[in-house]
């Protein structure tokens, strides 16, 4: 392979080759973008779901509508008598504005399209982030969402005794909480035995505190709790954690913890094996997979994706709790 020697091209050379190298990466990620964006709107086209987007699930003055808006795939000839089960999926992103949204909405169509392909609905789930709100805003705003669906989703084909919660990473934690910790359904006059199973993907922060024992990255992850979503009262950060409201005395629903061989995350391992140990412990069905191959991203990414082990082991885990 040949080599450029950088030294012996003059300045204007040296510019231009830059410019050039700069024109190439942006016409290769446009093209990947345009390749992406054709990829999930024929899968979108070839489908058998209708798509309702950006639904207000509850309205502030004092805040943008979309954060508390929710997309509903549901099976294409569905009537109100359907009566097709419901997943209600809260997307992660740390619990932040830069990085968490339901907007990309390619996503989320493979999964979409997997379930209702299994006769189905999906609620994609938005919430208000971080660092503009704190915990437990995200909670709350999730479980109105879940009220929203109990009352609404007949209108879609849904079934409301048949609801069943699923969160990634940040989203697992809000899941996790909302699970176990009766108080925010309560809240809006549900209980958790409204909710039939909870799955928890790749899930950060059913122990808050536990990063503060252990080391590095662990470290890093404690300080982003403290600095954006949760602040540093211990007291907050143990109100936070769900593994401190598993109850053998509580309706808690059966939970499915799954996570990736070949996470970013080591805490996510060590917290999930702790919360699988506590809920078994208490009596409370539970089950913990590891995907192989899988990371942190890609196990959310490629959910509903041909042959995905994910979501044959998810799909698998709620047929044993459906109403035949």
């Amino acid at each position: 392979m040949m080599k450029i020697d950088l030294n012996s091209i003059d300045f204007s050379k040296k510019f231009h080759l830059l410019i050039l190298i700069i024109i190439i990466i942006f016409i290769f990620v446009i093209i990947s973008i345009i390749y992406t964006s054709i990829y999930y709107k024929n899968i979108e086209k070839n489908s058998k779901f209708k798509l309702f987007k950006d639904i207000p699930y509850i309205n502030y003055d004092d805040f943008d509508p979309y954060y508390t808006s929710l997309d509903i795939y549901s099976p294409k000839e569905f009537t109100k008598d359907s009566n097709y089960p419901v997943i209600i999926f809260v997307h992660g992103g740390a619990w932040s504005e830069i990085i968490g949204s339901k907007n990309d909405r390619h996503r989320y169509i493979l999964r979409g399209k997997y379930f209702t392909d299994n006769n189905f609905i999906v609620v994609n789930v938005n919430y208000r982030l971080s660092p503009k709100v704190k915990f437990p805003t995200h909670v709350r705003d999730v479980s109105k969402s879940i009220l929203w669906v109990y009352e609404n989703i007949i209108n879609y084909g849904g079934n409301n005794k048949e609801i069943y919660l699923m969160g990634h990473s940040a989203g697992g934690q809000i899941v996790s909480l909302i699970s176990t910790n009766e108080v925010y359904l309560e809240e809006n006059g549900l209980g958790l035995e409204n909710i039939k199973a909870s799955i928890l993907l790749e899930g950060v922060g059913y122990d808050l505190l536990l990063a503060r024992e252990l080391k590095l990255d662990s470290k890093i992850i404690d300080k982003y709790y403290t600095l954006v979503s949760f602040g540093s009262s211990e007291n907050i950060l143990k109100n936070a954690s769900s593994i401190n409201y598993i109850d053998e005395n509580k309706n808690i629903p059966p939970i499915l913890l799954i996570n990736a061989e070949r996470t970013i995350f080591r805490i996510s391992k060590i917290e999930a094996r702790e919360f699988y140990k506590k809920l078994i412990k208490n009596n409370i069905y539970s089950e913990h997979h590891t995907i192989l191959g899988k990371s942190h991203t890609t196990l959310n990414k490629e959910f509903g994706s041909e042959n995905d082990k994910t979501a044959e082991i998810v799909l698998s885990f709620i047929n044993k709790f459906r109403i035949v």
